[in-house]
């Protein structure tokens, strides 16, 4: 854990520097304060000339950092993209170098001696820290004469230069080195010669090298471009591990006469179904937008030809289905033509059709019970003492399935079933009537239907 004095005086010297003081950058100066008060500032020099190693430097949390840049009122914290964030002193105005810029105020003296040194001279076997920051500090360090009375920012802004513009340093192996041992020259090298950059050993095994033939047939694949398969965006750096995963093919650009992979993605050869488009930093390569007329062409192995057009209807031409089949799989042109609805000649009503459970088990009526025996009466001479008193539970039949159910539509167990069942008190038991002649209704139709119940209450 940091104090708040601490913060004060790494972001004063990054203020001297010219070094915008990012949070991460923040971060970075307290390591570096604090492995130079341990080991002492000539040792500090002779570790930063060959990359300080990040073993010394203490771990600093960075959520309790950024608490403290927030809690103390000589900070004005701005926060940026993401989890990043700026300090500002208060009451100061930031002059700070800005790394990135393509501008070059620096004189033609500069560059001519900073060639010679790492072209000829004693910096030609130099190898520096890949990071620019780093690179820019193992440099400043080392009191080299053109550098004299460069601050810091200058010298990262330098050094950018001169690797983006001048030619002067180059990367190879992750560190910084003059230009003509970096990869960029082996590379025009090897594409003069046709041949690929040469394999390190933890590549090993080997793999064969992709032809222009094997390369655009992997990278429609990788696009999404092979039937049956959505297209899809794939970010360039993605490119070669996914011929080396998915295919087990290596793609160099070398062996293809370019010294990048974007130069090789925008030659004529991915030309007609692919091209790169920029996003924020980077590059994603996406597929090509194909042309109307081309989307419906057929591969070469099985060519499509349209027939000419023989009649209009409607405004659409009427050509031969069988011709236009290849081209149309997989749409709707291929499916046949529903029927108009309502099918002429049909009837417009439903009253007028099938009845809807035409066809159905429930049309079939069940075959009637056999007749249940008759109802007991009262003994002879004799009636019931009120009409609706019932026999002794003795003299009723038990309940089974086959009982009189009473008079269709009467409720069970209300007077009128009881009156139909057991009959008058006074009368003498009879046979149940038999049930009322079923009205005459078309084929099909069950004696229950609501066609029957309509023409009960209606009469028609």
């Amino acid at each position: 854990r940091v104090s708040a004095t601490e913060v004060h005086a790494a972001v004063e010297t990054l203020y001297a520097d010219g070094i915008h003081s990012h949070g991460r950058i923040v971060l970075k100066r307290l390591g570096e304060l604090a492995v130079a008060e341990q080991v002492g500032a000539a040792s500090f020099v002779e570790l930063c000339c060959r990359g300080l190693p990040m073993s010394m430097v203490p771990q600093i949390d960075r959520a309790h950092l950024r608490r403290v840049c927030e809690g103390c009122s000589a900070f004005h914290v701005v926060p940026e993209d993401g989890s990043e964030y700026s300090v500002f002193l208060v009451g100061r105005a930031p002059t700070f170098v800005d790394a990135c810029s393509a501008c070059d105020p620096y004189p033609p003296a500069l560059w001519e001696a900073m060639r010679a040194f790492f072209g000829n001279g004693a910096g030609q076997e130099l190898r520096l820290p890949g990071a620019r920051y780093a690179c820019a500090l193992a440099l400043a360090q080392s009191a080299l004469p053109f550098l004299a009375g460069r601050c810091l920012g200058e010298v990262c802004h330098i050094v950018q230069l001169a690797i983006s513009h001048h030619k002067i340093l180059g990367h190879f192996d992750g560190c910084v080195v003059p230009y003509c041992r970096s990869e960029a020259v082996v590379k025009q090298q090897c594409a003069l010669l046709q041949r690929p950059v040469d394999v390190k050993v933890r590549d090993a095994p080997r793999l064969p090298v992709a032809s222009w033939e094997a390369a655009r047939e992997c990278l429609r694949a990788i696009l999404g471009l092979a039937p049956e398969c959505e297209p899809r965006e794939v970010p360039l750096p993605n490119v070669k591990r996914l011929f080396r995963s998915q295919f087990n093919l290596v793609l160099s650009e070398t062996t293809l006469g370019h010294t990048r992979l974007c130069d090789l993605l925008r030659d004529e050869h991915f030309a007609d179904f692919c091209e790169l488009r920029q996003q924020g930093n980077g590059f994603m390569v996406v597929p090509k937008p194909q042309p109307v007329g081309q989307q419906a062409v057929a591969s070469p192995q099985r060519p499509c030809t349209i027939p000419e057009e023989r009649g209009t209807r409607g405004g659409m031409s009427q050509v031969d289905g069988k011709a236009l089949q290849a081209a149309s799989m997989r749409t709707f042109i291929h499916f046949s033509v529903l029927p108009p609805t309502p099918v002429p000649g049909a009837s417009l009503h439903r009253s007028r059709s099938l009845p809807k459970d035409h066809g159905s088990d429930r049309a079939v009526p069940a075959e009637a019970p056999a007749p249940a025996p008759a109802a007991p009466g009262p003994p002879a001479g004799r009636a019931w003492p009120r009409p609706w008193a019932a026999p002794a539970p003795s003299a009723r039949r038990p309940a089974s399935p086959s009982w009189p159910s009473g008079r269709p539509g009467t409720p069970q167990g209300s007077s009128r079933w009881r009156a139909w069942t057991w009959g008058p008190p006074s009368a003498a038991p009879a046979e149940p009537p038999s049930a009322p002649p079923v009205r005459a209704s078309r084929p099909g139709t069950p004696p229950t239907s609501c066609r029957r119940r309509r023409r009960r209450r209606t009469g028609r």
